[in-house]
């Protein structure tokens, strides 16, 4: 990616399937996928940035202690929603941002 091959790096990294490393603590899933979900909007690969956003379920956030995962991951979901025009779930995602603390 320093090389500004962004797709390049997002290939390589979507070819890991992280969710299925049972070594991995959560936390470093969670990072992981959100890296992942970084490097296709940086790509504007916004339909798999959805299917990728799926593999994180948001019950993870409710522990105080993944707040800055938290706000990464609906920041990264109110970019791919504007995009999609679904005013409503980006509504509630600046709700989920706005309700950390």
């Amino acid at each position: 990616e320093d090389q500004g091959n962004i797709s390049e790096s997002a290939n390589v990294l979507q070819e890991l399937q992280v969710e299925t490393y049972g070594s991995m603590e959560k936390k470093e899933k969670v990072e992981f996928i959100l890296e992942q979900m970084r490097l296709c909007l940086a790509k504007k690969d916004y339909i798999r940035t959805q299917i990728i956003s799926k593999k994180i379920s948001t019950k993870y956030f409710e522990d105080a202690a993944s707040a800055d995962l938290k706000l990464k991951f609906y920041q990264l979901m109110i970019e791919v929603d504007e995009h999609e025009a679904s005013y409503l779930a980006t509504s509630k995602h600046f709700r989920a941002i706005y309700d950390t603390p």
